[in-house]
């Protein structure tokens, strides 16, 4: 649900970007980056496919790849179209949300108070939407 939240509220220009004093430092950086997306981008995809080895392989084999080599090009596109970023928080804490409602004792609750299992989901997703797009809005303006 963090992420999710952060992709919305946080703009490309508010990260410090580490620099590195040497080539060496730099592509360590670099190797460093790529490593964290893609196990982000890994446990992402193991969430959405209920362990399904052949769905994990195939997420993992398009994904990778498409962070690697077109990062530059969905940044542009997420700033000159907001609701690309408004669709990926939604899938993220849509992701996040499926997590949340595998634990037991989430599932026990929401039985416990007869709550539908698909609205809770759903609250928790526009929660997010709602949250992150009002914070996003205030940098904004």
């Amino acid at each position: 649900m963090f992420v999710a939240y952060k992709l919305l509220v946080d703009k490309p220009d508010k990260h410090q970007i580490k620099v590195g004093s040497s080539l060496q430092e730099a592509i360590t950086i670099i190797i460093f980056a790529d490593i964290l997306m893609s196990l982000d981008n890994v446990l992402a995809i193991v969430a959405i496919s209920n362990g399904q080895f052949l769905l994990i392989m195939i997420g993992i084999m398009v994904s990778i790849p498409i962070i690697l080599m077109a990062s530059g090009l969905i940044m542009k596109a997420m700033e000159q179209y907001p609701s690309i970023v408004y669709g990926g928080t939604a899938l993220l804490a849509w992701t996040a949300g499926e997590m949340i409602m595998k634990e037991e004792r989430v599932t026990q609750l929401l039985d416990i108070l007869s709550f539908p299992k698909s609205i809770f989901l759903l609250a928790l997703i526009f929660l997010v939407l709602i949250i992150g797009g009002i914070r996003r809005r205030n940098q904004i303006t």
